[in-house]
Parts: C-alpha cells; structure tokens; sequence
C-alpha cells in the first residue's frame, strides 16, 4: 500500500552542532520526530520508523489507524513571530503554524508543539489565533512548572532556522497476519504447531534495505562507466541469473552495488518502496535468535517467497560463511544447502561479492553452488583513474563534512595506503582514511601533518618512521632502544638496522620487514630486545605478538595457527589481522611441529598467509622474531676453553643451519647471537626491573615515594648475581628480597594514605622503611576570621593588635642614641620593625577609609564592578584560593583531583575585598611573629634538607638556593614604591657539585662531606624570631610531578648554640642521627618524616601549582622564590585580639 504523509521540515543552528539540524516529523503525528545533520538520514529514519509502525498495524487487522496516516490536505505553513508575556517571562520565537480547509471551516494546529487543533474563525488571522492559543498554553506551564523547565521548551523557537512543507511517500506492504489474529484469540495456539515467519518482518529484522540509504547514504562508483553500465546489464536481466562481484577487498564492489541502487532509485524517484529492492543480508544473522529445530530454516524459507513475490534482490557479502551458517552437533544443513535450489530453479534474484582468495575456498567447498554466480571481475583502476576517484571523492567530502583538505593531504593519504595497506586494494584504503579525516575535521581543515598524525593513530607507527620528510639518525635508534637493551651490541646493532631500511623504505615490499632469528643462552635478553623493538617502532609493548612454539608439537599445530572451516579463527591469522602492525615473536621456535615451519615459508616468503575461509593476513608491516638455544650448550663450552665471541657465534650460526630446512634457513634476513651478560650489564637490568617494580599498581596507587640506595642495589645484586641464569634470576632476586619485604608492610597501610618507602643496606642486612605522610594541620591561633560577614571588625580588631605591640616595641627599645651612620644590630631590628608596623597601619586604615566610603544604606560594604574599582588599592602580586585537602591523597589521580578542585574554587580577585583583608592579616601575622618576646636578639638555625633519592639531588640544591629567599621576610606588597623590608639574612652555606677537596676550607670539615655524601643541603638563617619562624618550614614538602611521581623533600631545623661554630653544630646534628639510627624506634631521629607542609605540582600543560595543606592556600601557578615567604605568613598565628574577638562573638564555633 503506498502513503503519502504531510511533514514539516524545520532547520535549527544548535552553538554545540557544527552545522545545522535538520528535524522531520508527519504535520498530523508530531510524535514522530527524527533529528539529523543530513536531511535525507532524518527522512529514512522517519521512513523506517513509520513503515515498521504501520507494517505492525496491518498484521495486527488494525487497518483503520493505519487510514489516518492517508489523510492529506491542502496545506498552509504561516510562521509566526510572536512575543508572548506571561507572568514572570517573557517569550519570543518563531512559531510555525500549520493551517487548511475542511467542512468550510479553517483549521490549525502547531505541530511542534503538539497542542490540540483550533478554530481560525472568519475575522480572525493565522497569528492572532497562535497567539492567543501559545499565551494560554504557556502561562499553564509557567503555573505548573519551573523556570528551567519553561525555558527548555521555548528556547528552540528564538534560534534563526527555517520550516518548510513536504510530502513523504513510501510504500508499506499491508498483508494481514491472521495467525496472529489467532493467537489474540486464542492465547494457547501458540503453545503447539510449527513457527509462523512473515518474510517482510524476517526481512526487516536481519538485512538491511539498500534502497532506503538513497540518497546520501550510499557511496558512488566514480569513473569506470563500463564496467557499472555491464553491471546493470546483469541485475536487470529478466532470466535471474545470480551475479558474484570478485576482487581484492576495497576495490569498489560494494560502491558498485551501491551505485546500481542509487541510480534505480533516481530512476524511480526515491527510494521508499515496498518490491524490487537491494537486502543485504549477513549469514549469521540469518540465524540469530533461532534456538528451535527448524526455525531459521523456516524463516529462510519466508524471506525467500517474500523476495520472490516481491522481487527483491538479495546480497551476501559473506558467501563462504553460508556454508557454516546453520551447522551444529545435530545438523550438517546449512543455508547455503537452502539456497541452492532456489538459486538453480532462478526464482530470486542473488547477487554476491568475495575476494578471489575467498572464491576459491568456495570452490573447494561446493564447486556446484559456485559455478552457479556468473562472475563479474572489478579490477584495481589504473593510477590515472585512482587520482581522478579520489579527486572527485575529496570534492565531495569537503562538501558534505563541510572540511577542507589541503593540497598536500590526498598525496600524502595515497602514499601511506600504498606504502602500508597492502592487503587492500586502491581507491578504498585510501577513501576509507580520506573519509575518516573528513568526520573527524568536520568544518576544519585537514592537512599533511593531520593525515600523518591520524594514521600514528590508526598504526601504532610513530610519525618520525612515516613522515619522509623527518630525519632520523641511527644513532637515536641506537640509543633509544639501548635503554632497554643491555649488555647485547650486536642485538643492538640488528634492531637498529631493521628501524633503518624501514625508514628508508629500502625493505623488500613483498615480504615483512625483517625475518630475524635470535640464538643464545636463556636469560639474556631475547624476549625484553622485541619488546623493546615494539615499544619503539608502535609506542607500546602489547604490540608484541607472542607465541610459545612449545604448545604447537603436536601434529596439527599448523591448523590452529590458521584456522579450520569448522574453526576458521587461527590463532595467527586472527591476531595478525587484528593488529598488523606488530612485532610477531615466536619462541622456541626449533620445538615447532614440522607443518609449522612449512606455513611459516609462505610468511617469511610472501609476507601473506591465508586462513580457512579465505580471508588473508598481511604480515608485511611485522617484523618476525625466533627465538631458540640451538647450540648454547655448545657455544659455553667454547667460551669456558678461552674461545672468542666470534667463535661462538659460528657454533650458533652452525647449529642453527644444521636444525632447519634449507629453505627456512635462507628465508631468514639475519642471525643475531646473545652472549651471556656481565655484572655490569646485570646491574643495569636489576636497576630497569627495579624501576618496574615501581611502576606496579601497588605502590602508584598508594601514592608512594620510593627510593632504593645504591647499597640495597648491590645487596640485590649480589643475590641475583647467576651467570648461566641470566636475568631471570635476577628477577627472582628482586622479588624475593625486595617485593616481599615491601608487600609484608604495606599491608598494614591504608592505600589512601601517601608513604614515603625507603631501602637500605647497613652491613649485610637490607633494611625497608615505611613512614606515613600525614597533613600538616593549621597552627593554634592561626585560623583565619571570616572576611565578608563584618570586614570592618576584622580591620578595627587589626589596628587594635598593631597598637599593642608597637607600644610593647617602645618599652623595650634598645638602649643608646640613634645617630646616622650608627646603629646597631638591635638598634636596626628595631628601626625596622617599626617602620614595617607603621606600613601595615597605614594600609589598614586605607582599607578603612574605603570600606566607609563603599558602605550602603543598610550599613553592609557593597563592592564596585570590575571596571568601576578605584585602584586606590595597590595590586598584589598573588592570587589565593581556598582548597580543601581532607581527601586529596584519597583521589585516584592527584593532578586530576587538584584540577577539579580549582576549578571549584577559583582564585580572588586580587582586587577583592577578601584579597585586601587576606594581605593585611598576613601583615600583621608577620608584626607579631617578629615582635621580641624579649631581649632583642638574632638566633641562628640551620636548615637542612634532605631529597628521598639521590638521584634527585638537583631538586634538593635548587630548593636549599630559594630557602634563603624565603626569610628574607616583608609584608606583603604594600606600597609599590617600597620595596621588600628588612626580615632574616639567608647565608648559603650549600656544597657545590664536584669532588670535596675542591672545596674551600671551611666546607671541608667531615661534617659537610658527610652531608654531601648523604645527598643533604645545608642552609644557615639567622635573624630576628629564626627559630620561631624556620621551624615553620620543617616538614614534608612534597612534589607531584605531570607523571603522578611522587618526590619528598624533607626540612628538618636544627637550632645552633649561642657561639657554636656551623660545622660544630652540623656535626652535633649528625651525631644525633646516627645515634637515632642504632637504636630501635624513631622518636629520636631527627629526620623522621614530618607532616607534608605544601604539594608543589607540575601540572600536564607546564603551569603548575601550590597547595599549602596547613593554610589550606592554594597558589594556581608554578612555585616561585616569593611564594615562601607569601605562603609562611599565610600559616602564621594572629595576635591574641583576634582570638578575643571570635570568643565575644556568638556566631563564632
């Protein structure tokens, strides 16, 4: 039955959509509304949407709701711009109205809104009557729902679009099913009697129409006008003769099929309709759902008569799978077995596509049912017309995804097809990348670099080795991959050479590139050099194909490296073809079944192997790696009577050319021998497994800092130290002295809580530390007041502490006469501290001043817009944030954790009022923490800090070099025009890098060698309040790298003696620890690790960050030399007047 059903085309800019959005609905059954890009995928959505409810409706008997979609007037569209008040909103749009005559009366509806027909009554207008109509309507969901929610609905309306009126016409196969009208009436008929198919729905649930992809859906066969022209010849043919398309895959042959529906849908004026239609179906899918004997033979058998009686033409791109669909334990039936006879008795049409490999599977199969297929080759184009496809195929693309390809991207898509997809066939591989760029840059452009970039993607091939233009020098190869390879120059050496001849692309196109063989004693080196191979060439070692060739021995082992017919899913094949590129490693190779060394010539020959249904795996882009121990026995025996490398590897060469076949041994492009390893090359590796250790769930998820002496590595060593074991031992070494002590203590830790994890070796023992890293808390006194509840109390409560120390500062002044050019040391503190006491009153009564003057009605502080602030105010050169760290050692990744938690807690504004008042707290924490508490005097501390490794001592030395800078103490930036005021004077008492007896003199006591042996810095402060204000410091300072590597620095402070010389009081500090370290616990030990003080992040854009865990400050950049000071007097404790102040108040906890 055909349909012709009004419906409204709108289109609407979505600001999140590249383009616009087309939506398509029936004018009379709004409900069924399908949005797309494309306006002709919304309106075969809609189609198959209808057809499918409609198709329903007619076998149900329910024909007279199906009546309704037939009905289809004369049809007005009025869009209406329209301002609607309401109560509360205000809404403007445009609305279309739809409008027609029936009954001499004139009705209208709106369809986007789905709101009941109305009368436009004589005298009245479209509009006025939509107005009236919209106003009632809107103002009842103003009433009953909230304002998002009226937004939501009217906000599509003010968006710039257009709406127009079209006509949809399909066809709907309208047969009535009285066997389900049985079963409605009698529900227990479908308890007995054999299962009733009806092949349209059949049709429906397991193939998909071609047809109704017209137009935009399907692809085009461009410029090969004979070869479509016969092609059409042969599917309008009146004697059915079924047509099988062969050639190698993405040559064109399902483009030409589909070329042939959109031209017979162009013919027939669309592509909706119910008889002589395109199915493809799948062969699996043919049976899916069929658990009963004889179900998906009967529905095989529906869809077969409904083809037959409605002429559709039925397409298999999967011949050979016919044969295995259907077939089980109990039945060797199939569907190609019920085909078969329909297809010799030409009752439907069958067409078929397959690649010659797979054609002769087929025939090797049912030589009958293939001999059936009148053949039609579809050849490669020729270069000329491959250029002018994909010439007119970018043309298009730039069209449709709205991108633009710049010239250099079709030749250099064309170049890496043709270089790397040698299992496919031109124009498809490189159409198929041209269309992913297009999808993927839609409404961008698309260049060289894009496309190289893009297939890294696809490949795994890093864009140095694809890139012509990129340099790449042996030597990087060499020394990237000697980073893994160890004690193995010659293995070095090969690996380096296949990275060459493929990047040069001198490698032999036809077979993989390269066919190596590796030959040695176990344990040193073969499996790690081709996973250091993978991750080179692909950037990750699971690109490594790994096979054990002792688990294929037995006869038959061939067969299931590529497949059997009833198993067609070779382990080889299907992994090659799941990844192709790759480093294929295959092990033991010499313990293979001789069937396997047989299928591996056609590998290392053709670079080709094909499975049991014909489909072939392409191992030109892997490089093939064999491993044996032919001949090591030998080869020790040789080396143990004083031979030469070069003798043994003659007797590995030997060996291996007396194991295999002549024409397996001269496949092979090169031998490679592994020599036993040395201590040193053991060492090395023992470090890279350590690392590995490392990098475990185990320890990154616990946020761990982990450092191993050089002692514990050669502790280690020592037991893992087997010659004739290689590695391996060495790898049990590690984890039985190593990751067994450690598992035995984290154990007992909480994986939320962040460890500071230490090995050592102390005489013939490996010692394991685990210390807990615990959050710093805030001092007492030091919490800060509210700043926006009564900021005006905070000044008064300000000026009031600021008043009662410069008085206490009075009473103690140093004696003696001030004169210029003679002060003392006390004298000067005192000037100082007054001078900097009078700079934070004046400010606080600047902020006072303005404060007053900004106060509205009510009497609360109203704050100016940003443009409208006065700058009376002098900017500072930090900004705060708030930051919660209760669980931020909790969060499965930190820099992640601190992203979001600045994003939930932005910065102040420097020029706020929050900022102002911060600055001026700090100010006077500052006053307070430099006041004397007594005689005046300047004590000395020193500061020693100490890294978790060694190996980051350069993280160490340029923290001790800023220390100094962190007390050189002032408020903050008060005045521009003043600088910094006078506060600690940092002495650098740091070892520079090199051999000790170079140092001077005074650095050259054993108490500084010993430090710089231990990997400490060394920083001597001394001034007003030091050993009230460095102990600040003391603590964890932890560094969370872009990696999630955790790096503590410890400070511990340390003061010295009145008198005491530095090097004395360094010893003293050394002598203490020691001591700690001889006895059991480590309430003692001056360098247990304290609370983290501050989290200094190097964030994954380079920027960085500061969180101060005691003040809960966070600085959004990257550390600088004044952040110390800023973030110390951000911890420092207020004055007693504030505490007074928080106890008077009520509100206060």
């Amino acid at each position: 039955m055909k349909f012709s059903t009004p419906i409204l085309v709108e289109t609407r800019r979505d600001p999140d959509m590249p383009g616009p959005m087309h939506l398509v609905r029936p004018v009379f059954f709004p409900q069924y509304l399908m949005v797309d890009r494309e306006l002709s995928k919304a309106t075969s959505q809609l189609v198959k949407h209808l057809s499918e409810y409609l198709r329903a409706l007619s076998r149900s008997g329910d024909h007279r709701t199906a009546a309704r979609f037939t009905f289809h007037p004369t049809l007005q569209l009025d869009r209406c711009d329209l301002r609607i008040d309401l109560q509360h909103h205000t809404v403007r749009g445009a609305f279309p109205v739809v409008s027609f005559r029936d009954l001499n009366r004139r009705v209208a509806l709106l369809p986007t809104l789905e709101l009941p027909w109305f009368e436009v009554e004589r005298g009245s207008t479209v509009e006025q009557r939509a107005q009236e109509e919209l106003t009632r309507y809107f103002r009842q969901v103003e009433k009953d729902e909230d304002a998002d929610y009226l937004r939501d609905l009217t906000e599509p309306f003010s968006r710039k679009g257009q709406a127009w009126l079209d006509t949809l016409e399909f066809d709907v196969s309208t047969l009535q099913s009285f066997a389900s009208l049985r079963k409605q009436e009698n529900p227990f008929a479908a308890l007995g009697g054999e299962t009733q198919f009806d092949g349209e729905t059949e049709l429906h649930n397991v193939g998909r129409c071609l047809d109704w992809l017209y137009p935009d859906q399907l692809h085009r066969f461009l410029r090969r006008e004979e070869l479509t022209q016969r092609f059409i010849e042969l599917m309008q043919a009146p004697d059915k003769r079924p047509v099988l398309l062969v050639g190698p895959s993405q040559v064109g042959k399902t483009a030409l099929v589909e070329e042939f529906v959109y031209r017979r849908a162009e013919h027939r004026g669309g592509g909706h309709r119910s008889r002589r239609n395109v199915w493809l179906l799948s062969p699996q899918r043919l049976i899916s759902g069929m658990s009963h004997v004889g179900q998906w033979e009967s529905r095989l058998l529906a869809i077969l008569k409904t083809s037959r009686n409605h002429d559709h033409i039925l397409y298999f791109d999967d011949l050979v799978g016919l044969y295995r669909a259907g077939v089980s334990a109990s039945s060797t039936l199939s569907a190609a077995d019920v085909l078969k006879p329909y297809i010799e008795r030409r009752e439907i049409r069958m067409l078929g596509e397959i690649t010659p490999a797979a054609l002769r599977v087929l025939r090797e199969r049912d030589r009958g049912f293939a001999d059936l297929f009148h053949l039609l080759p579809v050849e490669e184009p020729t270069e000329t017309e491959n250029l002018q496809i994909l010439i007119e195929t970018v043309r298009r693309l730039e069209q449709r995804e709205s991108c633009r390809f710049a010239l250099d991207t079709l030749p250099t898509v064309v170049d890496l097809s043709r270089r790397y997809l040698r299992d496919a066939a031109m124009p498809g591989k490189a159409a198929s990348l041209l269309e992913q760029l297009a999808v993927k840059f839609a409404r961008k452009s698309a260049g060289r670099q894009t496309a190289l970039e893009e297939f890294h993607l696809k490949s795994g091939l890093d864009v140095h080795l694809l890139d012509t233009r990129q340099q790449l020098a042996r030597e990087t190869i060499t020394q990237a991959l000697s980073q893994e390879i160890i004690g193995q120059p010659e293995a070095l050496e090969t690996l380096a050479d296949v990275v060459c001849i493929a990047k040069a692309r001198l490698n032999d196109p036809s077979r993989p590139l390269g066919s190596l063989l590796f030959v040695g004693p176990t344990g040193v080196g073969k499996t790690q050099s081709a996973k250091a191979l993978a991750r080179y060439l692909f950037g990750d070692a699971s690109r490594l194909l790994r096979f054990d060739m002792n688990e294929f021995v037995a006869p038959g082992s061939a067969r299931r490296l590529i497949g059997g017919f009833d198993s067609p899913e070779g382990l080889l094949t299907s992994a090659v073809r799941r990844q192709p590129f790759a480093v294929l490693l295959l092990d033991e190779i010499e313990k293979a079944h001789a069937d396997v060394f047989d299928m591996l010539l056609q590998v290392l020959g053709e670079g080709r192997l094909t499975d049991a249904l014909g489909r072939t795996a392409d191992f030109t882009n892997t490089v093939i790696i064999m491993t044996s121990n032919l001949g090591a026995r030998a080869a020790a025996s040789q080396i143990g009577f004083e031979g030469s490398a070069n003798d043994a590897r003659r007797v590995y060469v030997k060996a291996a050319e007396d194991f295999f076949r002549p024409e397996f041994f001269n496949r092979l492009d090169r031998i490679t021998t592994f020599a036993r390893l040395d201590r040193d090359a053991l060492k090395k590796i023992a470090r890279l497994m350590i690392e590995n250790v490392i990098s475990r769930d185990g320890l990154t998820r616990r946020r761990t800092a982990l450092a191993i002496d050089e002692g514990a590595v050669e502790w280690i060593m020592d037991r893992g130290y087997q010659p004739q074991l290689g590695a391996r031992a060495m790898r049990r070494a590690i984890e039985r002295e190593l990751v067994r002590p450690v598992a035995w203590r984290l154990a007992g830790i909480a994986p939320s809580d962040p460890i500071a994890l230490r090995v050592w070796r102390t005489g013939d023992q490996l010692n394991v530390d685990v210390a807990t890293l615990q959050n710093a808390q805030p001092l007492p006194g030091a919490e800060r007041p509210s700043l926006t509840e009564d900021p005006a109390g905070v000044i008064r409560t300000a000026l009031e502490s600021l008043q009662r120390i410069d008085g206490e500062c009075h009473e103690q002044r140093p004696p003696g006469e001030l004169s210029s050019g003679n002060i003392g040391p006390e004298q000067y503190q005192y000037l100082t501290l007054i001078e900097f006491t009078e700079q934070v009153r004046r400010f606080a009564r600047q902020l006072q001043a303005i404060l007053e003057e900004r106060t509205d009605r009510g009497g609360r502080p109203m704050i100016a817009p940003r443009q409208a602030r006065r700058r009376s105010i002098p900017r500072s050169s930090h900004d705060f944030q708030d930051f919660e760290t209760g669980d931020v050692f909790a969060a499965q990744d930190l820099n992640t954790y601190v992203d979001e938690a600045a994003a939930r807690n932005p910065h102040d504004d420097r020029h706020s009022l929050a900022s102002r008042l911060r600055q001026l707290l700090s100010g006077v924490a500052v006053v307070q923490a430099l006041a004397p508490q007594g005689p005046w005097r300047n004590p000395r501390v020193l500061a020693i800090l100490r890294g978790l490794s060694l190996a980051r001592r350069d993280q160490t030395r340029l923290f001790a070099e800023t220390l100094k800078y962190h007390f050189q103490f002032s408020a903050p930036e008060f005045d521009n025009d003043d600088p910094a005021v006078a506060g600690l004077d940092g002495r650098l008492r740091s070892l520079p890098p090199g051999d000790w007896k170079q140092l001077p003199d005074t650095l050259s006591t054993p108490a500084f060698v010993e430090a710089h042996r231990l990997g400490l810095e060394v920083v001597e402060l001394e001034g007003p309040a030091a050993d009230q204000l460095v102990p600040l410091e003391a603590g964890t300072h932890l560094f969370l790298e872009s990696s999630g590597r955790l790096s503590p620095l410890q400070i511990v402070c340390w003061p010295l003696r009145d008198g005491e010389d530095t090097s004395a009081g360094l010893q003293r500090f050394m002598d203490a620890w020691r001591l700690s370290r001889s006895t059991p616990g480590d309430e003692d030990d001056p360098f247990r690790w304290g609370e983290i003080i501050r989290v200094y992040r190097t964030s994954r854009d380079g920027r960085g960050s500061v969180e101060d865990l005691r003040s809960s400050t966070n600085l959004p950049h990257a550390f600088r030399v004044s952040d110390g000071a800023v973030l110390l007097s951000q911890s420092l404790p207020l004055p007693p007047e504030f505490t007074a102040a928080a106890g008077d108040d009520p509100s206060a906890p």
